[in-house]
């Protein structure tokens, strides 16, 4: 007996109060320590349920910890939590008694459910009467009554719904504020919620990262397929080259067959590696300049090249033009600066400059060009297919003739789409 409950029988005694108003005073104490009791333990299994549910991105475990929180919370013989699916609840998990059932039953509740005026209520399901007799046949319980619990997402659509078998039927609507199911199911429908977005966007991560990977496949195989095509054209050039008489006519062959050659390199680097918008400028041009020197076999013995440049990576909009301008360089200056078997040096020297820019210079120590070759006027040269390039990537150029040639060109990264006009 408590100090409290000796001190009210003292009062009760001093005053001659009769013996079972203490009895009907401390059975009143009794049943106020058993409700409170009964709530600690509601609020103990709401809050695992809450944790649990809530820790977990998977419907069907939300949907049994769901059941079995409801189970502990509500004196049934049994119960189950489905998912609407096309129209229908399906439940794929049940509990009969001791008994843990999985399997697939589709109800056709749904529109009973949104027809319910209150948070719960029994339903007949007249228009599925196998509903119940589903989850009769898996156990041995006869089952009398459905007690449904539709449960809503944000926009109040029942995306799921609790049912409970045979429910004691303790609580009333009048005693609603002591019903433990709504905390619960208020907390299923935000992880139910939770968990469906989450799983629409990593679907649709997926999606995204099979349609990347169908375009990287893709513009592999273009990049392939156009190397390949490049590659046929120096071999018929280089076919047709020994039926060639004419020194001028064999030049004009060997500039294109460089130019095919050089825009094939390009692409094949582009498919070789897995960043298909940018090369490795550096090691692009060692290669194009071993391929140039290999189509001038009489002279590349004689002629020393050299390459110094920063490690930059370009677009293919700005690697593109850039390698032709280096081409038609460095095949001007092995055709022409290097006349009765000079020997000589030919250097690329590429540089990163301030704001995003580059400086790139072709030099070489040959017999140098006249100011008339270097005249802008006179449209067969070379020089001008080079001025051309570097007008369309905004870019200058300066030729500078002593003891031998120096072409320095200015340009920054360029986009191909920066230059559409979009409508």
């Amino acid at each position: 007996m408590t100090d409290r409950a000796d001190s009210l029988q003292k009062a009760m005694d001093q005053n001659g109060e009769p013996e079972d108003l203490y009895r009907t005073l401390m059975n009143e104490m009794e049943k106020k320590t058993n409700t409170l009791n009964r709530y600690r333990k509601q609020l103990e299994i709401l809050n695992q349920a809450s944790v649990m549910i809530n820790s977990v991105r998977d419907i069907p475990t939300i949907l049994r910890t769901v059941t079995q929180a409801a189970l502990e919370l509500w004196n049934s013989d049994g119960g189950t939590a489905g998912i609407v699916e096309d129209g229908e609840v399906v439940f794929r998990d049940w509990y009969l008694g001791d008994q843990h059932k999985s399997g697939f039953v589709r109800c056709n509740i749904l529109r009973e459910l949104n027809k319910m005026s209150t948070f719960m209520e029994y339903i007949q399901n007249e228009n599925d009467h196998n509903c119940s007799y589903q989850f009769y046949k898996t156990g041995n319980i006869k089952i009398e009554k459905c007690l449904a619990v539709p449960i809503h997402d944000r926009q109040l659509k029942v995306q799921a719904c609790l049912l409970l078998f045979n429910p004691d039927s303790r609580f009333s609507d009048s005693t609603v504020i002591e019903n433990p199911l709504p905390a619960l199911i208020s907390s299923a429908g935000t992880a139910l919620d939770n968990t469906r977005n989450i799983m629409e966007l990593r679907d649709k991560e997926l999606a995204l990262q099979s349609s990347l990977k169908e375009k990287d496949l893709l513009l592999k195989e273009i990049h392939h397929r156009v190397k390949n095509n490049l590659q046929a054209i120096v071999g018929l050039m280089e076919a047709h080259l020994g039926t060639i008489r004419e020194a001028k006519d064999r030049q004009v062959f060997l500039k294109g067959q460089s130019v095919a050659m050089a825009m094939s390199m390009i692409h094949e680097l582009l498919y070789s590696t897995q960043n298909y918008a940018e090369v490795n400028f550096g090691q692009y041009t060692e290669r194009l300049v071993q391929g140039l020197l290999k189509l001038y076999p009489n002279i590349q013995y004689r002629i020393q090249v050299s390459i110094d440049m920063d490690e930059m990576f370009l677009n293919s909009d700005t690697a593109v033009p850039v390698s032709l301008i280096i081409n038609e360089l460095v095949s001007n200056a092995l055709t022409h600066a290097f006349l009765d078997h000079r020997r000589g040096t030919i250097a690329i020297i590429m540089r990163r400059v301030a704001k995003g820019g580059f400086i790139l210079e072709v030099v070489d120590d040959g017999i140098g060009i006249s100011e008339s070759e270097n005249d802008p006027e006179r449209k067969a040269l070379g020089l001008n297919l080079v001025r051309s390039l570097v007008e369309n990537l905004h870019g200058s150029m300066n030729v500078d003739v002593n003891e031998g040639t120096r072409v320095t060109l200015r340009f920054k990264e360029y986009f191909e789409c920066e230059d559409l006009e979009l409508g």
